[in-house]
């Protein structure tokens, strides 16, 4: 359908229609069944659909918006590319390489779409696709932290380290707004492992994530805070991981009954492993009813968080909660 500007408004399809059609095509992408024809040419033929409605989208704000005008421009060749890559059926390799790279373009054009359609594009979605390297990360630097304050760190030497990382990632934050191959860079090379297709445009994890620990480093007791920071390391990816795989049944948006009740059984168990071998003297009830509140309060954290990344949350919210205990 073709797309045209009149007298300031948009008229024909919505370009949150787009990007919601968009969004579906990227997700039931990344699991490619190759093998199976009819899902490849079903598949290829939406790619080339949409690849058709983004260059309209080009075409009708070339002159009008020309930031939006390139990226339709480059969804509109990314699309017809993996159209052409599912017709063909070879390479996973070559198709997830390309799947990349349009999950990029769509986070480009919904920072755009809610700029011009701010209400109808207040439905669309962030992509989130599996990452197991950020995965990892996330649990690998969760059990460095508390090692470190646990056998390591005095409360003032982890809060001046947490400080000195902070205003590191801040200047990033801010310096990157600036230029937008020095973003690039930092989102290609340096963090491409771990980096979101969304935090190009945004605030990264690991910013609010190191604000919410310099937080509660100041006010809570030690091992509060290391409660928290093991809900968010081990509950957080294994809630990701269980929603995406097994969760179809949804409670409020992508959040799912499986991935939730994962998040609190999965920190749970962590709370009362954590709580069992560095505070022993701790009584039996109090490490329960401890752990459960704990977990409790990062499962609905991470439920309810949608305007405040869940890295500062659940962290927070955690080691609070714990602080009662503490």
């Amino acid at each position: 359908m073709e797309i045209t500007l009149e007298n300031g408004f948009l008229t024909g399809e919505s370009l949150s229609s787009l990007g919601g059609d968009l969004f579906r095509f990227i997700v039931s992408i990344q699991r490619p069944r190759l093998r199976d024809e009819s899902w490849r040419n079903a598949m290829s033929r939406a790619g080339a659909e949409l690849a058709t409605r983004a260059a309209s989208v080009r075409q009708a704000f070339a002159d009008r918006h020309k930031a939006l005008a390139d990226v339709a421009h480059e969804a509109a060749e990314s699309l017809a590319q993996c159209a052409r890559e599912l017709s063909e059926g070879e390479s996973a390799a070559r198709l997830a390489q390309i799947r990349r790279g349009l999950s990029r373009t769509y986070e480009a054009l919904l920072f755009h779409i809610r700029a011009l359609e701010p209400e109808p594009a207040s439905a669309l979605r962030h992509l989130k696709p599996t990452n197991y390297y950020r995965n990892v990360f996330h649990v690998a630097t969760g059990l460095l932290a508390v090692v470190l304050y646990q056998f390591v760190l005095t409360k003032t030497q982890a809060l001046a380290i947490l400080l000195g990382l902070f205003s590191l990632f801040t200047s990033l934050e801010i310096s990157r707004r600036f230029s937008d191959r020095w973003n690039d860079f930092l989102v290609d090379r340096v963090f491409s492992m771990i980096v979101r297709p969304r935090e190009r445009f945004r605030p990264n994890a690991a910013t609010y994530y190191l604000a919410a620990l310099c937080l509660m480093t100041a006010i809570c007791p030690k091992t509060a805070l290391e409660l928290g920071i093991l809900v968010l390391a081990f509950g957080d990816p294994a809630a990701s991981l269980a929603g995406r795989r097994f969760g179809r049944k949804k409670i409020w948006r992508e959040k799912s009954f499986v991935g939730t009740g994962t998040f609190f059984g999965v920190s749970l168990l962590t709370c009362l492993v954590f709580l069992a071998l560095a505070a022993p003297a701790t009584s039996l009830s109090v490490m329960i009813v401890a752990s459960l509140t704990t977990a409790a309060a990062g499962a609905a954290t991470e439920l309810a968080s949608q305007r405040i990344n869940d890295n500062f949350t659940i962290p927070v919210v955690c080691a609070g909660i714990a602080s009662f205990w503490f």
